[in-house]
């Protein structure tokens, strides 16, 4: 693959961390890549291969429908065996503790004070997989720090793998 990714500002940010813990949201990192030599017109149909799931079950199913709603408005159709390609997930999520310094300046005022609150960064990495030859031939990822409120969880999901798979197929 060309080391060459492009970094996009996304809602992803939102939909990362809803999928993965179920947890509002900060600046989301989306990087795609793909195999700049790759004929991504040949790609007509589309397999499932084993991942890592989502820990929540609801959230793991919402991101499969999102995937797979996405491949087929692109034409992609998905089989059961013997695809063109490939595709994977694997999501990651975990506990961390955010510290935000902050900062009171008023007149004949100045104080300093920390924030902590617990966080789940979450992690997505969407692999496409040439069936044939077995190379990763595309390949997205995201990665934030999240706490979402549940009721928006399958709305996020959805529009995060919207961006994500927006420029897929690559063009030429």
């Amino acid at each position: 693959m060309n080391d060459r990714t492009m970094l996009r500002p996304a809602t992803l940010a939102v939909f990362l961390g809803l999928a993965l813990c179920g947890a509002a949201a900060g600046a989301a990192e989306i990087k795609v890549n793909h195999d700049w030599q790759a004929d991504f017109t040949r790609y007509k149909t589309w397999r499932w291969r084993k991942g890592t799931p989502a820990p929540d079950p609801v959230a793991d199913k919402q991101l499969r429908d999102a995937i797979e709603s996405r491949l087929a408005a692109r034409g992609l159709t998905r089989v059961e065996s013997r695809g063109d390609l490939d595709v994977v997930y694997h999501v990651a999520a975990e506990n961390k503790i955010g510290v935000e310094n902050l900062a009171y300046k008023q007149p004949f005022f100045e104080g300093r004070a920390t924030r902590i609150r617990n966080l789940s960064v979450g992690t997505l990495v969407l692999d496409m997989i040439d069936a044939s030859s077995g190379k990763v031939v595309w390949r997205g990822e995201a990665h934030d720090a999240t706490t979402p409120a549940p009721s928006a969880i399958e709305r996020m999901i959805d529009e995060g793998i919207a961006q994500l798979l927006q420029d897929f197929p690559p063009e030429e």
